[in-house]
Parts: structure tokens; sequence; C-alpha cells
């Protein structure tokens, strides 16, 4: 996919060449990746109004996939040309210790937590419900974001979502853009019922109000989302996670489509 293409180039030109393009491929060694890059790398730290923070710039996922790419870009260069490695041994460059709560404990946690917040906590005609309880219904963020208007069927017996497309970056489209696919390939039909189909109404009137205001100026490419913010102003990846956080939820999106599971077999 372009977008995992972008990653592994973003890797490239942003940590590895600057750390290592000074060295010649047949002069290049562990030592070297160690001592100018993953060392360094490991000591980054996030700015905030230009003066460094004690926040690492990546956290440990992003370490790891930095490290995948960079022993993509070393097993290829020595495919193509004559290197001193022929691949980065986890003896000098070991993995970041990561845990992804997918357990069932760890799942079953997760969803007492987002149960309480979302049917307990949370007023429903709070913005925030209405925006982030489709995530109980197993949309990926992308997706979620994604929802067009006519993506909305209520007029039958059996509403329904319509999945066919997804919100994402690409520098050569312009930054934000939607997506005619699902991360599949494969457009789907959710159903929409209970609280579900309550949040999706709640989420149209809001819509309306707000449409109906002074300020309501939303982008062209963007003005048939359901989830804009006031002032039509589009929400991305950037202001849906920190909003998110602020529900005192930090939960990963895979992990939150395991919830949805656990949830509705729960229910059954």
């Amino acid at each position: 996919q372009p977008s995992t293409l972008n990653v592994y180039v973003g890797h490239i030109e942003t940590y590895i060449k600057p750390a290592l393009g000074h060295i010649p491929l047949d002069k290049l060694t562990i030592s070297d990746i160690r001592e100018h890059l993953w060392v360094k790398v490991i000591k980054l730290k996030k700015k905030r109004n230009g003066v460094e923070t004690d926040e690492p710039l990546l956290g440990d996922f992003a370490l790891n996939n930095l490290l995948r790419t960079l022993k993509m870009a070393v097993e290829a260069a020595a495919e193509k040309y004559e290197t001193r490695i022929t691949t980065v041994s986890r003896k000098y460059i070991k993995k970041r210790p990561v845990s992804r709560p997918e357990g069932d404990p760890e799942v079953a946690e997760a969803a007492e937590r987002m149960t309480k917040v979302f049917y307990e906590e949370l007023d429903r005609d709070n913005p925030l419900w209405s925006h982030f309880m489709l995530v109980l219904l197993g949309l990926r963020q992308a997706e979620r974001l994604g929802l067009q208007m006519k993506s909305v069927v209520l007029d039958t017996d059996k509403p329904v979502l319509r999945i066919y497309q997804q919100l994402d970056f690409l520098k050569e489209k312009g930054g934000w853009y939607l997506k005619d696919t699902t991360k599949n390939g494969q457009p789907r039909e959710v159903p929409l019922w209970g609280e579900f189909l309550e949040a999706v109404e709640k989420r149209l009137e809001l819509r309306e109000k707000w449409s109906k205001q002074p300020d309501w100026n939303p982008d062209p490419r963007f003005a048939d989302l359901l989830f804009l913010g006031e002032g039509g102003k589009l929400i991305t990846r950037r202001q849906d996670t920190p909003m998110w956080h602020s529900l005192g939820l930090d939960i990963r999106g895979h992990l939150a489509r395991h919830i949805t599971g656990h949830l509705l077999a729960k229910k059954e």
C-alpha cells in the first residue's frame, strides 16, 4: 500500500540516511549502525514550542518499526551490492520490549472500562459520545472518520452503515484525502441498532445544527463527511486520538475491535 511504502521511505529519509548516508555500503558495519543510528535515535526527545521535553521522540513500537525498515534496507543492499553485513543481528541491536494487551483477561478489562465510559460516565448529549460510540461497533479509525452522509442508510427496516472508503494521508495527494477502498479492499455493510443507531442520529442532528451556524465552511473535498467538527473542520487522526485520550482511554485500534467482539458475544 502507498501509505506503508511512505512509512518505509520516511524512516530512510528521516533517520537512516542522515545517520549512515556518509558511510559507503561496502564499509558499513553493525557497529556503525549501532553507534551512528540506533543509540542516538533512542535518545531523541520530543519538543514542544521549541523546547526539548523528557518524552522520547519515538516510542517502542515506532522504534521496532524503524528497525524493521533498517533490516529490509540492509538485506536489500546485500542482494544488490557487496556489503560487509547481510542483516541486522539481534545480538547487537535488540527489538524494544513491547506487549500487545490482547489476551482474554486484558480484553475483558478494557471492555469493562469502555462500557463504563460510554454507558455510565459520558452524557449522550456530549458530542464525544456520538463521535466515538461507533468504536464499539468495530469500525476502524480511518473508516469512521471517512464516513460520508451517503454511507448512512436509515430509511429501511434495517438501518446500516456502508463502509467503502477511509480517510488517509499522502503527501503526493496533497495531504488528507478519501481513499476509495477499505483496509482489506472489501466494502461491507454494518447494521445499526440501539445505542449505535442513536449515536448516528445524534451526530446527524449535531451536524445539521452546526451547518446552520455562520462559521460553517467545510473543505469541499470533505463537505459530505459525517464526522466534521464545528465550523465544518476536518477531523483527522491527529485530532481524533487526543479527543479519545481525553476520555481517559488509551486503547489501540485493534484492541478496540477485540472489545467489540467481546461485547457482542457477551450480549448473545
